[in-house]
């Protein structure tokens, strides 16, 4: 292969774009953000938090997981006991589903 393309903006840009759409869809809700401890889970979780908190939107809750865990009872009681309306995590954690 003598060419790569990156199909998606950088991480940065990531966050920026996800933290104004939960910032206009979801403005004073509940928020809880998860990422899975990877470098890029950890930086566009961070990227994330500072958009919402720069937006006046401060998350419920902020949690890391470690990949490939089989039970992630802990963390999906946490989010249910805070009330959370939206849940935030990069698509690695679709997992989490039970």
């Amino acid at each position: 292969m003598s060419n790569v393309f990156r199909t998606c903006g950088r991480d940065d840009q990531q966050a920026i774009v996800a933290s104004e759409f939960i910032l206009k869809q979801y403005s004073g809700k509940r928020v809880f953000i998860v990422q899975d401890k990877t470098p890029y889970g950890v930086g566009l979780a961070a990227g994330v938090k500072k958009g919402l908190n720069a937006g006046g939107l401060t998350e419920v809750g902020y949690e890391g997981i470690t990949v490939g865990e089989k039970d992630y009872t802990a963390l999906i009681s946490k989010i249910k006991e805070a009330n959370v309306e939206y849940p935030y995590g990069q698509s690695r954690l679709v997992s989490l589903r039970n």
